[in-house]
């Protein structure tokens, strides 16, 4: 994970815009872990692409054929997969709101919103995946010219050579 994050740099940009070609409902699959529950974070992985959850300690996967598949990732230290209201743990949640692809890596990040939120995941293509405490990385980004008074990353992308 040394090759992470160099530098982030952000601007906003008029000409960026975004079109909806179609929709579809991602339906439940069988497993441990329940049907995707939220879309935090997107990445393309070859033809696959990448469903990172806030909420969910899994990354859902949508194969070129519609084929929809998870990749799950390490539980809370209570066995916890997901986090809601309704179980009483929404302040433990990951909050993995930003994601890229690095070569075959998919970087999944926490917002650093809270000290917990400080984690990033990296999930390689056979489904192996290292999570890991990341203060530094996001002390590093604490910067007022970058985050203002309080960190909560939402995106990420590679630019340049990595």
């Amino acid at each position: 994970m040394t090759r992470l994050l160099r530098t982030a740099v952000g601007r906003e940009s008029r000409r960026l815009s975004a079109t909806v070609t179609s929709r579809r409902l991602l339906t439940p699959w069988d497993g441990p872990a329940p049907h995707v529950r939220a879309a935090s974070a997107l990445a393309r992985r070859g033809e696959t692409l990448l469903i990172v959850q806030d909420d969910t300690l899994a990354v859902a996967t949508l194969g070129p054929d519609g084929a929809l598949g998870h990749i799950l990732l390490p539980p809370a230290p209570d066995g916890a997969r997901t986090f809601d209201a309704q179980q009483g743990n929404k302040k433990h949640k990951p909050d993995l709101e930003a994601a890229f692809v690095d070569g075959d890596l998919l970087f999944a990040l926490g917002s650093g919103s809270l000290r917990p939120r400080e984690r990033v995941y990296a999930v390689a293509a056979d489904g192996a995946v290292e999570e890991r405490d990341a203060p530094e990385l996001y002390a590093g980004l604490r910067l007022p010219a970058f985050a203002g008074g309080e960190l909560n990353l939402e995106g990420a992308t590679v630019a340049g050579d990595t």
